[in-house]
């Protein structure tokens, strides 16, 4: 399902892109690919306490900067970014009349990025933690439906519907762009085994039910997604981030990274 491609300039209007990244093969490029990031977000990764945090930041921003330079033909370190009251960023209104949506999720050793240009979109992703069921957080802040459904699951498939139940929460709010000031008990999404992935109700404060799809995402083992988005007809097209395409992404913006590629490269 997931291509490797070099060729993603076009992003159709009724198309959504989701690519998946893997933080352990862009790590020999982290020198380089920092160079991308602006100033708030060179500070920003500076705050974080953890090293492995500080990269998984300055990989995901970048490589996120490097797709839309591309969407956008635009160099990427020149793009600018406005975020929201509840600190969901967006283009700034230079390209607004691009309409590119996106958004972005990491988790562990992935990172989860999605691109459209027409309507809402959020992505979450999630390591899956084999020890924990999950049940304490979903009794407190899922609707009754959803604990129910997932009280009646054991071992295994309960830890699994927990984490694809938390991944498409967490993805509609994201594409909502107000974040956890939506109540999770709000609406309801399919959580067990049998059902297809959709969202099954919402409060008609959060708009239409028929105006969104939800996605489903397998990015690689041991890990669950999600992806949300305000057009239910659209096309997917699933990539993954690979060397061979940051490589030439970095040639197109002539970011100087002959050395790093001929010394690191699997190609």
């Amino acid at each position: 399902m997931w291509k490797a491609t070099e060729d993603m300039d076009l992003l159709p209007p009724g198309e959504v892109h989701l690519w998946k990244m893997n933080l352990g093969e862009m790590q020999p490029l982290f020198p380089v690919l920092k160079t991308l990031l602006s100033a708030d977000e060179q500070a920003r990764a500076g705050r974080f306490y953890f090293q492995t945090d500080r990269q998984r930041f300055v990989l995901g921003r970048s490589v996120l900067r490097l797709l839309l330079g591309a969407y956008l033909k635009q160099h990427p370190s020149s793009i600018r970014f406005d975020y929201n009251e509840f600190g969901k960023p967006f283009l700034r209104s230079k390209w607004k009349k691009t309409t590119v949506q996106f958004n972005l999720s990491h988790s562990g050793e992935v990172v989860l990025l999605g691109f459209t240009r027409a309507g809402a979109i959020g992505v979450d992703v999630e390591k899956i933690d084999r020890k924990h069921s999950g049940l304490d957080i979903a009794k407190r802040f899922f609707s009754r439906n959803e604990y129910e459904k997932l009280e009646r699951l054991e071992g295994p498939l309960q830890v699994e519907a927990f984490f694809k139940c938390w991944t498409r929460k967490e993805a509609f709010i994201k594409a909502h762009g107000k974040g956890l000031s939506i109540p999770l008990n709000w609406f309801d999404v399919a959580v067990l085994p049998e059902e297809p992935p959709q969202i099954l109700s919402m409060k008609e404060e959060l708009g239409c039910l028929s105006d969104w799809r939800l996605i489903h995402v397998e990015p690689q083992q041991a890990y669950l997604g999600a992806a949300v988005v305000q057009q239910p007809n659209a096309a997917m097209a699933w990539y993954q981030v690979t060397r061979n395409l940051v490589e030439k992404l970095c040639r197109r913006f002539e970011l100087p990274v002959g050395h790093l590629f001929k010394a690191g490269s699997s190609s």
